[in-house]
């Protein structure tokens, strides 16, 4: 019976073996009918291993207890929350329990924690532990769902009073107010303190990395009496990590410890000064090796994103230098018959002398031990090679791939997932478009290879680095690629008609009929993670914008048909989730009512919904909801804009009358004040909110748009008032930029990022609309920040690459210069050479290191579609949410 059980890989031949009727909910099968909004939850904790015999141990008692419960499907679900890959507030929640009354959890718990004290399973770390394997919170079992401002959707419970308050899950473990304690008959309440000294000798003084694995601590270390110096501490916490052999996180950190000692000779490792356990968790000591990563290194040394080809000589030498050294790394490893495993730019060190140092190598293997067995699991996305993935046994020529997808990082700016892989000439083709050399693209291909027989040796791939380094070193100036500009080299009617078909084609994540997008979890591990996909209705990140997408695309005389059903289907979710109770939605723009209401108009122009009085009366309800903020994205200047789109299209006097009371109300707004939008700075000062979407440029963009028609003293004077502030941003705008680069922006700061784009579509739309040369002046100036030739992982709408393009686009259609189409040329081809090819008819996107693509319009391939639409079209198609 226990081989039986360990075979199984579908928990659900469990719930039949004991008859149980249950149904798919998301990640789980569910039992029963969970009633009640909130209340005691019961969790039971279970390394992956145990995972099918403690449910046939604890079915029994469950089934007699009457209460719901939820287990996970199989095997790769309960990994994925063991692991922490679904988020830190889900590690160790392999089987959820909801008990109907507290009286019920308190003698269902007592049974449970003597049912489960033979079995293993780590912390939870957002309960409290009751015993056992069992732990407990308070929190929501049917939650209030409640939709903010910006679309987003969050859990709420009610308090004590009966006042709605966020489901939060704090860690460690804390009551929620007006909530006691009733399991006090097995345990009393108690927190864990923070651990301030380790093992008598160690003082940790800051995280360098959060992890549920366990946590990475720069940590003072007492030598002797008279002696500290800086150490690095990796955290094992008990049970963490735990894989079918029933080796957690402390059995990988006690082989890195061996492999330090094994390797030291021959490869530059940091020192390992001591392993210990503490309060049941290990920790590995280290030296403190003080330097940026690899990857750090490399995007400071290329701070503005540009691609390789329009580097110089100096950034060009630096980088291959350093690949050359990392395959030397590499070759020592197998020199000494180890297989490193976990090649990528974050897992090597550039020390005080310019030298690369490996660091988590737990991952090795060694193939004269044949060490250890299995060998350990996991890597990192988009740097294993596909056999690695699939649990082949370790071979040479695995890092022989890793150390390709690190050069692809470090030479093209790109994570490796962002190309596509299958062919090994296109991926070639597709390098080259960034490096301009090649022999060197064709190389980086190879190591590639789906066959491992077709990867080149670590020989062969340091003779084409050297080749390279001996190319720049001898250049006497930079070579610009000829065919940059060139707009004939793609067929990009075809590829858009792909994408279209891409869009409702696997591995674009969709459920049911309806298209599903992304939910990052937080606390989930750099570069593991994996990402929970949820219903969304709105403009910027749900079906709305999608809908909105095929529908601009259907007007520009593109084929949608195979689309249909979906769009069909998307609408009729959007109705069914917000006809019948307002209430359930914002009146914003991005995620709310106003999106919804552009969207469906768009459909009616494009002839995908009906033209019916129904139709035009419900987007009527959905402009009169009553925004409380002045912005684009959630408030009363996108309410404007949608209205502006859909007056022409449905005679209705009362949102004309809507419309100009809007206008009213935000010129009224400046009456007292330069500005819409304050904000706090990090220093605590008031500042004006620059952001495009959240802030005021993007009111001043649309009050622009709506003087270009409307002649009003009021408006104009409103306007003048703030662009005479807006302009003395910039000189301070341009110095922040070339300080931090470009790419510090692209990667994270989009409050910034999003507010130079914002400023350049007002001066822009202000130059449009008054003819002022200053203010062409202003909108060239920012735009001349920009590499010519950007290259990153963001290409999304919000703050990406294709939203730049789309700057671009208005920039030539305003100004009339071709310069700035050509910028949007590089994009496209950009886009062009990252895109996944999906059969023969379709094809897709992953940026920002995915592992699936949705179909959003500002964080998915919908954005894309439409921008290479209209870099095609502009004459059909205008700048997003706007004609």
């Amino acid at each position: 019976m226990e081989s039986d059980l360990k075979a199984i890989d579908n928990y659900s031949e469990i719930l039949n073996l004991h008859m149980l009727e249950y149904k798919s909910s998301g990640y789980y099968w569910q039992v029963g009918e969970i009633t009640g909004v909130q209340g005691w939850l019961l969790h039971i904790s279970i390394v992956r291993g145990q995972v099918a015999r403690l449910l046939n141990s604890i079915l029994a008692t469950l089934i007699s207890s009457g209460a719901s419960f939820r287990i996970p499907k199989d095997k790769d679900t309960a990994r994925n929350i063991l692991d922490g890959t679904l988020g830190t507030v889900k590690v160790g929640k392999v089987i959820t329990i909801y008990p109907e009354t507290e009286n019920a959890a308190v003698f269902l718990a007592k049974e449970l924690v003597q049912l489960t004290k033979s079995f293993n399973g780590p912390v939870i770390p957002t309960d409290a532990h009751l015993g056992g394997n069992v732990y407990t919170r308070y929190g929501a079992f049917n939650p209030v769902l409640v939709t903010d401002a910006y679309g987003q959707v969050s859990n709420f419970i009610y308090s004590s009073e009966g006042e709605l308050i966020p489901d939060d899950y704090s860690i460690p473990f804390a009551l929620p107010k007006g909530i006691s304690w009733p399991f006090d008959q097995i345990k009393h309440l108690s927190i864990p303190s923070e651990k301030k000294i380790l093992n008598a000798r160690y003082k940790p003084i800051g995280v360098l990395k959060t992890d549920p694995r366990g946590n990475v601590y720069k940590a003072l270390r007492l030598k002797n009496m008279f002696q500290l110096s800086f150490c690095v501490i990796k955290q094992g916490k008990l049970n963490m990590w735990c894989d079918d052999s029933n080796r957690d996180i402390n059995t990988r950190l006690l082989w890195q410890q061996e492999l330090h000692r094994k390797l030291g000779a021959s490869v530059q490792l940091p020192k390992v000064f001591d392993f210990f356990v503490q309060d049941e968790d290990g920790y590995l000591v280290m030296e403190y090796i003080k330097g940026p990563s690899l990857y750090d290194k490399i995007t400071a040394l290329n701070k503005n994103a540009s691609a390789w080809f329009a580097l110089t000589a100096d950034q060009k030498s630096t980088i291959l230098n350093y690949v050359l050294e990392l395959s030397g790394i590499v070759s020592a490893f197998h020199a000494n018959h180890y297989i490193h495993r976990d090649i990528t730019p974050v897992n090597f060190i550039v020390n005080k002398q310019n030298h690369l140092i490996p660091i988590d190598i737990e991952l090795s293997y060694s193939i004269d031990e044949q060490a250890p067995f299995p060998p350990f699991e996991s890597g990192t996305h988009g740097f294993m090679s596909p056999q690695q993935e699939v649990a082949k046994p370790p071979a040479y020529k695995d890092d022989v791939y890793g150390l390709g997808a690190t050069m692809v990082t470090l030479l093209t700016g790109l994570s490796p997932v962002t190309f596509d892989i299958q062919d090994s000439l296109q991926h070639a083709k597709n390098l080259d478009v960034f490096i301009q050399e090649p022999s060197l693209a064709n190389v980086i291909a190879r190591t590639m290879s789906l066959h491992p027989a077709d990867r080149p040796s670590i020989n062969e791939i340091q003779g084409s680095i050297k080749q390279s380094l001996s190319q720049v070193n001898s250049a006497n100036s930079e070579v610009e690629s000829k065919d940059i500009h060139r707009r004939d080299l793609f067929n990009l009617n075809s590829l858009i008609n792909k994408a279209i078909k891409g869009l409702i084609s696997d591995p674009t994540v969709m459920s049911n009929g309806l298209w599903y997008y992304k939910r990052q979890n937080p606390g989930t591990i750099s570069g593991k993670e994996k990402v929970e996909f949820e219903k969304k209705g709105g403009l910027s990140d749900g079906i709305a914008g999608t809908l909105y997408c095929l529908a601009k695309a259907q007007k520009a005389g593109y084929n949608v048909s195979d689309c249909q059903e979906m769009y069909i289907n998307g609408w009729k979710y959007l109705k069914d989730t917000y006809l019948d109770n307002l209430s359930n939605i914002p009146p914003g723009l991005y995620g709310g009512a106003s999106g919804i209401a552009l969207s469906m108009v768009e459909g009616m122009e494009a002839g995908m919904i009906d033209n019916s009085l129904e139709n035009r009366e419900l987007i009527s309800q959905y402009l009169h909801l009553i925004p409380t903020t002045p912005d684009l994205a959630t408030g009363t200047a996108g309410q404007v804009l949608a209205i502006r789109q859909c007056v022409n299209y449905i005679e209705d006097s009362s949102l004309e009358l809507l419309f100009q009371r809007n206008i009213s109300l935000l010129t009224e707004g400046l009456q007292e004040s330069k500005f819409w939008v304050w904000v706090n700075n990090e220093k605590k000062k008031v500042v004006p909110l620059m952001s495009f979407a959240y802030g005021n440029t993007g009111i001043a963009w649309l009050l622009l748009h709506y003087s270009e028609k409307n002649k009003n003293k009021i408006v104009s004077q409103a306007i003048e008032n703030t662009l005479s502030h807006l302009k003395n941003l910039v000189p301070l705008l341009k110095k922040a930029i070339t300080k931090t680069g470009h790419r510090n922006l692209l990667s994270g700061n989009a409050e910034i990022w999003d507010g130079v784009q914002g400023l350049i579509l007002t001066f822009l739309k202000a130059y449009q609309v008054t003819g002022i040369q200053a203010y062409k002046a202003l909108a060239k100036d920012l735009l001349y920040t920009y590499p010519p030739y950007p290259v990153h992982d963001n290409l999304n709408q919000e703050t990406g690459l294709s939203h730049l393009g789309e700057i671009y686009l208005e920039a030539h259609q305003i100004l009339g210069e071709e310069e700035w189409r050509d910028r949007a040329t590089w994009i496209v081809k950009l886009i062009v050479h990252t895109s996944i090819q999906e059969g023969n008819d379709a094809c897709y996107w992953l940026y920002n290191n995915e592992n699936f693509p949705t179909a959003g319009f500002l964080y998915g391939n919908s954005g894309l579609v439409h921008f290479l639409i209209r870099y095609l079209h502009p004459d059909k198609i205008g700048y997003r949410f706007s004609n």
